[in-house]
């Protein structure tokens, strides 16, 4: 259950992030080629490029960081509730923050390789 909830909360962020690139890039490439056009922004084209400005500045370290202390937060909160279930000696806090811990990691480490391999934007270079 802790890698499921770590998984979708790093994959979401991952996912966010790809695209965000993406459409950083993309809309670098639409002001290019807007520029050399009339320049209105009364087109449709324009209420896109004001639409989509919300991902071109998107907080990728601040972001990270939260990412960061939320996965530190369910890991320790997963680890007292296992040691609440399962009862025992203290020295079940070791082994629960030892497995929940190297989940962690393994999820946080394999997830960016993951996403990069499925969510790859195609660009559009003689377009």
């Amino acid at each position: 259950m802790h890698g499921a909830m770590i998984g979708i909360f790093v994959f979401l962020f991952e996912i966010l992030l790809s695209m965000s690139n993406a459409i950083q890039e993309v809309m670098a490439h639409f002001d290019e080629t807007s520029a050399a056009l009339s320049g209105s922004t009364s087109t449709i084209g324009g209420g896109m490029a004001t639409s989509l400005n919300i991902f071109v500045d998107f907080p990728e370290d601040t972001m990270r960081a939260y990412v960061v202390t939320i996965l530190l937060m369910l890991t320790v909160a997963n680890m007292l509730a296992g040691k609440i279930v399962m009862g025992g000696d203290r020295y079940i806090y070791y082994f629960f923050a030892s497995l929940l811990a190297a989940v962690t990691g393994v999820i946080y480490i394999v997830a960016p390789i993951m996403v990069k391999a499925f969510f790859t934007i195609p660009a559009f270079v003689g377009v």
